[in-house]
């Protein structure tokens, strides 16, 4: 009986040496295996002749459409505004004076406050009515 030990416990080390970690074709068609190493996990190919024209082209398209965008924007709206200016019978009157975007200066004639500062009103209006519901969902108040 100690004789089928030994005999198994000499066995065991060249059992577990034999089983290699092999995969079958229907395992590697399973949707639970992948394909093992770098870049195989990757959509695309990176190791093409264009890769890096390709994809620095499209980080710096799509980096650089938002500016395009606001830029457009910003001519659309000056144009439409010269030619109100330019077109419309106010300009015989005299400019009405107003108050300027954050009340603290009289501007007069046409002038208008920037956009920027527009924005920066609503994103300042948003942060603290955003730190307010904050505090008082978390107990501060």
């Amino acid at each position: 009986m100690l004789s089928r030990t030994a005999i198994r416990a000499s066995k065991a080390p060249s059992m577990i040496a034999s089983r290699g970690f092999r995969t079958s074709a229907a395992r590697l068609s399973s949707p639970y295996h992948y394909p093992e190493g770098p870049r195989s996990n990757l959509p695309f190919n990176p190791l093409t002749k264009y890769f890096a024209l390709r994809y620095w082209g499209t980080m710096a398209f799509f980096f650089g459409l938002p500016f395009g965008v606001a830029g457009r924007i910003l001519r659309s709206t000056q144009a439409r505004q010269d030619a109100d200016r330019r077109f419309s019978l106010a300009n015989e009157e005299e400019p009405l004076e107003y108050w300027g975007s954050f009340g603290q200066e009289w501007m007069s004639g046409y002038e208008e406050p920037h956009d920027a500062y527009a924005v920066v009103a609503c994103m300042l209006m948003y942060i603290s009515i955003a730190m307010e519901n904050y505090t008082r969902q978390a107990g501060y108040t």
